[in-house]
Parts: structure tokens; C-alpha cells; sequence
């Protein structure tokens, strides 16, 4: 499921791809700085704006109607806690509207080399918020996302929270935001901050940072965002058709859309995903088909794509199985119609993503289904 809106696709390239590279491109100093004299705001805006107008003119997606009004107070410093030796810092976002986008990001890293320990965390829409929290995400330096379940009940997700969760995970447990841990001589000491405390902090840290906090003027932030663009190799948000998602969608879509799915499943204790549809004319005469997953563990997804047609009648030519065993898969045996394989990387969202593009690719070049994708999760 992917957020066809300039809104949706702002709000996902700024926390999910922007921030975090610029963090781990040796920004981490200067964005601290920033954020104790209270002008992360600015900053954050500078990249959110450059990025709506980047969205806006790929013209591919949808202006929201009503999207909430987007300002320097859009992006509060929540939280800054210090924990034995590391630091948490925690800051808010722009209400999100669909998975992924994220309610809080966070950056978590030992006090003693700040730039080298960085860890970038979001709390994540789930793709039922009414049914599951909040979901523990963290993108790494190479771009990889993990993804850590829900850390809150649906409706009660807070500032608080995020960071106990990262503080759990980070710590493996061993401390707790306002703590102890299990060495009685080691305290965590967390310093949660309310908007009035924000307010002054802010404005006293910008006064005695005034000297050496640079004065970020819309030209500076259109240049670090085009540099950080040209360092990834890319112009800006990819482009992706609009419309209702089908069969006969780009195969990027529907990968993304299953990939969401798989991972609500995942977070729901559910294991089995189903993609099927009912009509799909690249053989001899029409056949229903299915792409099916099954979560065998964290590392571990099972992927089928159907292989058996002797129902209908007819089978899929040998001279388009490479198609599919070029991505891993396995023939169709006596003891397993279809093309199988465990696929090992499943933690990886960016490898999965690409991967199965290439896997429904291959199943739309050859079996051609057509109409609505429907799905069965168990």
C-alpha cells in the first residue's frame, strides 16, 4: 500500500530517506546542534519543502485535500534523555496518514562517538491502526529497514513509549528509560521535555548558540537536499503510476504492496499471504493463478508462484521457466507443482522489494493475470 498523495510521498522521503542519510553523512553534529537551540524545525521544513515541490512537479501524484498545515512547530524535539552512556533524542513529525509514514523519529547514540553508534528509528503507522500500535522501525546506514513488531496498543502511541522501546532494544532489556539496570551503581537518567520547557530551552540555547549555529537560509537547504539526492544516485521520490492497484499495475507497486502486507501480517502473528487472481490469459486457454508466502521466521519467507495448470489442461512452456529460476526459484516437480524457493533475506525490506519486483515481473510476463489482486491472510 503505498500513499499516492504529495502529502504521503513528502512525508515518507523526508523521514524515511533525507533525514537519515543526512544524519549518517557526518550531519549528526550540526543537527544536534540544532535541535538544542531549538531549530531543528527550520531545518526539517527546508528538506519537507524541497520535497513537495520535487513531488509536485513529477505531477503523478494526488494533492490532498485537507493534508494538516506543515510549519517549523511540525517538528518538536519530544524528548531528550540521557541513558548511562547514550543519548535518545526523539522528535515529532507531521500527523502520519498510511504505513509507513512515521509519528516520531528518533536517534539513539553513544555520547562517546556520536556519528559512529548512530541509530535511526521510527515509530510507524501499522496498516491497521485501529486494530494494531504502532510499529518499531529502523533504517540502517546502508539502507536496509527492520522492523521490530508494534510497541504500543492501537491509539496509545507517545513519546514515551517510542523511546522505551528503543531503550529496550538497544539495551537488550537491561535498562529502562527512567530506571535502573541491573548493575545497582548505573542509573539511566531521562529528561522528557514539555512544549513550555521546549519553548525556553530553545530559545536560551539559541541565544548562547547564536555564535556557531549557522543561519539556514532557503538556498542552503535546497543545496544540501540536492546534494544528499545526487549521493543516493536519485532526483527525487520515484515515480509510480497512480490509479487503483490491479494485476496489470507496475510490478514496484504491487511489490510494495504485498511487502506492507507481509509485514502487517508479521506484526499480527499471522504467517500465510496469498496473492491471487482470478483470470490470467498468458497460456493456451485462461487459468486462475497465485503468488503465496509463508513467514517461516525473521530471516525466512517461503515465496510460490502457482505451476501446476493440469486442471485447465495446460502447462507453463520449459522455455519460460528461467524466467523464474534466474530469481532463485525452484522447477515445478512431481513433488511440488509450482516454483518454490525460501527466500533467506526476508529482514531486508529494500532487498525484498526489489526481488519480488522482478518476481511479479516475471509472473505477469508469463502467466498475464488480469483484474483485481485478491488476498487471504491467515
Amino acid at each position: 500500500m503505498i500513499d499516492q498523495t504529495d502529502y504521503g510521498q513528502a512525508h515518507y522521503w523526508v523521514f524515511h530517506r533525507l533525514l537519515p542519510k543526512t544524519l549518517w553523512d557526518d550531519g549528526l553534529e550540526q543537527f544536534l546542534e540544532l535541535c538544542e537551540a531549538g531549530e531543528q524545525g527550520e531545518f526539517i521544513l527546508g528538506s519537507w519543502s524541497e520535497s513537495l515541490e520535487v513531488v509536485r512537479e513529477i505531477g503523478e501524484f494526488e494533492k490532498m485535500r485537507g493534508a494538516p498545515k506543515v510549519s517549523e512547530r511540525s517538528f518538536p524535539v519530544l524528548l531528550d534523555a540521557e541513558v548511562d552512556e547514550h543519548r535518545l533524542i526523539v522528535i515529532g513529525a507531521p500527523p502520519p496518514h498510511m504505513t509507513p509514514q512515521a509519528r516520531f523519529i528518533a536517534c539513539w547514540f553513544d555520547t562517546s562517538d556520536p556519528q559512529e553508534t548512530l541509530r535511526y528509528f521510527a515509530a510507524e503507522l501499522s496498516m491497521n491502526p485501529e486494530v494494531f500500535g504502532d510499529v518499531l522501525g529502523e533504517w540502517t546506514s546502508d539502507g536496509s529497514h527492520r522492523n521490530f513488531n508494534t510497541f504500543c496498543a492501537p491509539g496509545d502511541s507517545s513519546p514515551e513509549l517510542f523511546a522505551s522501546a528503543i531503550v529496550r532494544l538497544c539495551t537488550n532489556g537491561a535498562v529502562t528509560l527512567a530506571g535502573r539496570d541491573a548493575a545497582p551503581s548505573r542509573e539511566s537518567k531521562a529528561r522528557p521535555r514539555t512544549p513550555d520547557d521546549m519553548m525556553a530551552a530553545g530559545m536560551q540555547a539559541a541565544q548562547n548558540a547564536l555564535a556557531h549555529v549557522p543561519n539556514l537560509t532557503r538556498d542552503d537547504v535546497r543545496a544540501r537536499v540536492a546534494r544528499r539526492a545526487r549521493a543516493q544516485g536519485e532526483k527525487g521520490p520515484s515515480s509510480r503510476g497512480a490509479g487503483q492497484l490491479t494485476w496489470q499495475s507496475e510490478s514496484s507497486r504491487i511489490a510494495a504492496d504485498i511487502v506492507g502486507r507481509l509485514r502487517a501480517a508479521q506484526s499480527a502473528g499471522q504467517s500465510v499471504v496469498i496473492a491471487s487472481a482470478e483470470r490470467a490469459t498468458g497460456l493456451r486457454d485462461a487459468v486462475s493463478t497465485y503468488l503465496q508466502f509463508k513467514i517461516l521466521n525473521k530471516k525466512k519467507l517461503l515465496t510460490e508462484v502457482q505451476g501446476d495448470y493440469s486442471y485447465w489442461g495446460v502447462s507453463i512452456q520449459s522455455r519460460d521457466w528461467p524466467k523464474f529460476t534466474v530469481l532463485g526459484f525452484s522447477s515445478p516437480s512431481s513433488s511440488n507443482g509450482n516454483f518454490s524457493i525460501v527466500y533467506q533475506d526476508f529482514r531486508d525490506d529494500r532487498k525484498l522489494l526489489d526481488w519480488l519486483t522482478h518476481t511479479v515481473s516475471a509472473l505477469q510476463e508469463v502467466l498475464a493475470p488480469e483484474g483485481e489482486i485478491s488476498y487471504k491472510v491467515f
